[in-house]
């Protein structure tokens, strides 16, 4: 093997290649065997670093697996024109979660046949995993603390300031004065009225407008034709979960008459700041940040999109006359047909086979089936067994305790025991006593009995066991 060592990160996303020649392999009982064929990958240290290598897994032979985690064949990637970039992705905000969404494009190999598909991949982070990785990078810098000292983080910083978090040295964080009201509903920073949704807000700013997503990826105010009139109320400004986020004049907005009462700064767990920091939506440039610390950062299972058709090779032969007999001209088109499921590629192909024999044309298609997808998760991932399991293990030492425990070897074969009554009966019209059971007897013959039950026992041990057979 060979390696390209780069533990920056930050470049991984730059194009590598590498030109073999002249390769050779001798196998055990002296063969030669030429290399010519070659693959790329990361090791642990990429994929921890760069979560947006789009590493392709062949899960059959006619289809390819789009994921940010997994090991396998590696993609080429486009760099993406619009959003902030994180390697060749582009980072949005992802309004509806407080999370982000990241989206690529990748070219995925048709098999060995030369041809490509170009697909486009969708993927959202949730606020969870930015919560994750907010601790994680914490732990990174040593503690809360050690978050201000970090270089190249202002975004993150920014994020922590919107939530109203700062890092203390004993490994909590400081929750600012906040706001608190039973209120919910979207707001801009400089006005004191608050509305039930985006649509209600846009409307009453931008007479006619409504909330949606504009055609370069991000979330406005739109016009009826969906053209870009103005900014949404701002994400920090939203009062969610009993928390107010409206700062105004220095302090905090009235409301509708009804003013938001305000609670002193608190100290409070790195867990409860990885809760409060999931309230606040981060600037999409904030992943691009977290990456280049070594962040690991999860990133849900892809959507993928692609042509449904990709043109194939086309090839003509032909066969010059002979005598009576005329040319014959051959002409074979492929084309693969492509579907998408998920996060799944599956192509299979449709070749039309073309001959003119002297005049006379006959054409004849083949079609290929994909071999399907066994994987039932594929089809149905919102199965309870196939649901990814969220360990999500505490930190910290694990408690140990001290017991002692005392125990005795007991016997199989019981020391002591009591004989049951003998058992009598009444009988006659003078009730006369009658012995009907003597258990006298029988407890005395139990001791040999016992004894011979084990012996025979053995002995049908010893014939399971030993080696001897007996042949008629």
């Amino acid at each position: 093997h060979s390696f390209s060592e780069n533990f920056g990160g930050g470049n991984g996303h730059l194009l590598r290649k590498a030109l073999y020649g002249n390769q050779w392999v001798r196998s055990p009982n002296q063969q030669w065997t030429e290399v010519t064929v070659a693959t790329f990958s990361h090791d642990p240290t990429g994929r921890t670093a760069r979560f947006d290598r789009f590493m392709g897994v062949a899960t059959g032979a006619t289809s390819q697996t789009i994921g940010f985690s997994s090991n396998g064949v590696p993609l080429v990637t486009q760099k993406y024109s619009t959003g902030s970039a994180v390697g060749n992705l582009g980072a949005f905000v992802d309004a509806s979660s407080k999370g982000l969404e990241v989206r690529g494009t990748a070219s995925v190999p048709i098999s060995t046949t030369g041809r490509v598909i170009p697909v486009a991949v969708t993927s959202k982070i949730t606020a969870a995993s930015l919560g994750k990785a907010f601790t994680a990078l914490a732990s990174l810098a040593g503690g809360p603390a050690g978050l201000v000292a970090l270089v190249a983080i202002p975004l993150v910083l920014d994020w922590m300031a919107a939530a109203k978090l700062s890092g203390n040295a004993d490994g909590t964080y400081t929750w600012g004065a906040h706001s608190v009201g039973p209120f919910s509903g979207y707001s801009w920073s400089n006005d004191s009225v608050m509305y039930s949704s985006r649509d209600e807000a846009c409307a009453a700013r931008y007479s006619g407008s409504h909330y949606g997503m504009h055609a370069d990826g991000g979330n406005y105010c739109l016009s009826a034709s969906n053209a870009y009139v103005g900014y949404p109320p701002n994400a920090y400004n939203t009062w969610a979960g009993g928390f107010c986020f409206i700062p105004a004049n220095n302090g905090w907005t009235t409301v509708n008459g009804t003013a938001c009462s305000t609670a002193a700064a608190s100290t409070i767990t790195a867990a409860q700041a990885e809760t409060q920091i999931q309230t606040v939506q981060p600037s999409p440039a904030v992943l691009a940040e977290l990456v280049s610390k070594g962040v690991p950062v999860t990133v849900e299972t892809p959507a993928v999109t692609a042509p449904s058709t990709v043109a194939g090779p086309t090839t003509t032969s032909t066969t010059p006359a002979v005598g009576a007999t005329p040319a014959t001209s051959t002409t074979s088109a492929t084309t693969y047909n492509i579907s998408t499921v998920g996060d799944t590629i599956t192509y299979g192909s449709t070749t039309v086979n073309t001959v003119n024999n002297g005049g006379t044309v006959t054409t004849t298609t083949t079609t290929s089936e994909p071999t399907p997808d066994t994987d039932p998760c594929k089809t149905n991932p919102g199965r309870i067994g196939c649901k990814e399991i969220d360990f999500d293990t505490p930190t910290g030492t694990i408690p140990k305790s001290t017991a002692n425990v005392n125990y005795a070897a007991e016997s199989p074969f019981a020391s002591s025991g009591a004989c049951p009554a003998d058992v009598y009966s009444q009988v006659g019209l003078l009730h006369a006593s009658v012995k009907v059971w003597d258990w006298q007897k029988t407890c005395s013959m139990s001791l040999p009995l016992r004894a011979l039950v084990i012996s025979l026992a053995s002995f049908a041990a010893f014939l399971i066991v030993s080696p001897f057979r007996v042949e008629t």
